[in-house]
């Protein structure tokens, strides 16, 4: 995928949100699994452009639809990591 390609899909699918207080574009997914014994389980995660999260690491507050998270893991997406993936945790 093409730089201009994700800049695009981001555009379309993605919403306002800020890491570390600086503001990007994110599409922020909070998947919920139902487990045995009726737990409900959250698994928060956003996907942002690299170019606007270059220095994107675990311990950083990401914030989207006015909820606080915590970043804790930074994936690169493949197949060229353009896209990161942040697996969050509500703050």
């Amino acid at each position: 995928m093409s730089a201009d390609d994700c800049t695009v899909y981001m555009d379309v699918f993605g919403n306002p949100a800020t890491l570390a207080g600086s503001p990007l574009t994110a599409m922020v997914d909070t998947a919920s699994l139902l487990e045995l014994d009726g737990i409900i389980t959250q698994a928060p995660s956003a996907v942002v452009l690299a170019t606007e999260a270059p220095a994107a690491a675990a311990g950083q507050t990401f914030v989207a639809a006015a909820v606080d998270y915590v970043v804790r893991q930074v994936l690169k997406m493949p197949p060229d990591g353009m896209l990161l993936r942040l697996v969050l945790a509500r703050a």
